[in-house]
């Protein structure tokens, strides 16, 4: 699998001690990163939207959980969830969203995933949306 960026995914873990919930980062180095622009038109005006295409090659899935081990061991890990929000590059903690935009750095949230360790070209595949 060709790749042509790193990025950071974040997941919400609870904090117990605040009693709130926290975003978490975890860098992944290589992936493969494909943004689509969508353009429709409705009664407000034309509105454009950036559909993400990211893949993850299974030798950069180390210390990964499916969403379901993720929650079950309260956090250990990383995983790719819908909700979870992802940005191009290596970053820092962040509050939510707003955080990334600031960045002005491809951003999104992800909406689809599929595990793809099967076969040829294993890998995790993520889709997303601003």
């Amino acid at each position: 699998m060709i790749t042509n960026a790193d990025m950071t995914i974040y997941n919400q873990v609870p904090n117990k001690e605040k009693k709130c919930f926290e975003w978490r980062s975890h860098y992944i180095p290589a992936v493969s990163f494909h943004t689509d622009q969508k353009a429709s038109f409705g009664d407000a005006g034309a509105k454009k939207e950036d559909i993400y295409k990211i893949r993850i090659p299974e030798e950069h899935l180390e210390d990964y959980r499916t969403p379901e081990e993720f929650h079950k061991d309260s956090g250990e890990g990383w995983t790719v969830e819908k909700g979870a929000l992802f940005v191009t590059g290596h970053h820092g903690e962040i509050t939510g969203t707003q955080d990334l935009e600031k960045l002005h750095r491809p951003y999104g949230i992800i909406n689809s995933w599929s595990d793809s360790r099967r076969g040829s070209l294993p890998h995790i595949r993520i889709g997303g949306t601003v």
